[in-house]
């Protein structure tokens, strides 16, 4: 086997330029690749590509499998009208620099939510949906129970202060964990956090759960 000498350029697609706060997937990274191609490299090479856990580090993901949504280009949602122009007109001051991740988070899952509203009507993608979930059910099922089910505590968990689940989690794990780890544990839902029989996978809180969540987890199937 012939052995070639590569060369290529290594970067994540969260720092490509967008006026969305965020590198994506969009024009600009088709435009990296031309770039790549034109200056004879062969090899683009990236970061891992799953959705990010605390810190929004790439290397913290809780999917093998799922990508990052953060990296859907809202320039696409507007070409497949999951968008409106309208949608898009106020984007916030985004640093030029950094990645504003909590600013980012929330614009950009305010655009999906709306992408997703959209989604039912615009029957050409539906097909293409079906088959994708039909395909990847073997862990797209149990990805998107997960973080619906962390959503629904960060939120439930949000407006809390020194709750008694957060005091019995604190007396467990006060040996090796400091307190503020704790909260952030606690506050951000480590699925450790949560109640044991869903912890456990049991068959009624999986039933419970998922009709409980099901719009949530439809969401997350979508993104």
């Amino acid at each position: 086997m012939e052995n070639l000498r590569r060369s290529g350029i290594l970067l994540h697609p969260t720092s490509l330029p967008s006026q969305y706060g965020i590198g994506d997937l969009g024009r600009t990274s088709y435009d990296f690749i031309d770039f790549l191609h034109k200056s004879g490299q062969s090899i683009w090479q990236v970061l891992p590509l799953g959705p990010t856990g605390f810190k929004n580090s790439p290397y913290q993901s809780y999917s093998a499998f799922a990508g990052n949504y953060y990296l859907i280009s809202p320039d696409l949602l507007l070409k497949d009208s999951l968008l409106t122009p309208s949608d898009v007109e106020n984007v916030p001051d985004f640093s030029p620099d950094n990645v504003e991740y909590g600013k980012v988070i929330d614009y950009k899952m305010s655009l999906f939510k709306k992408a997703f509203n959209r989604f039912s009507k615009v029957s050409a993608l539906n097909k293409d949906y079906a088959r994708f979930k039909k395909n990847n059910a073997f862990w797209l099922d149990s990805c998107c129970l997960f973080a619906a089910i962390k959503d629904y505590y960060i939120e439930k968990r949000k407006n809390e202060f020194e709750s008694e689940d957060l005091k019995k989690f604190r007396s467990l794990t006060k040996d090796f964990l400091p307190e503020n780890v704790q909260n952030d544990y606690y506050y951000g839902a480590v699925w450790v956090t949560w109640e044991k029989d869903i912890i456990n996978r049991s068959k009624s809180a999986l039933e419970k759960y998922s009709q409980m969540l099901k719009d949530k987890i439809e969401f997350y199937a979508f993104l």
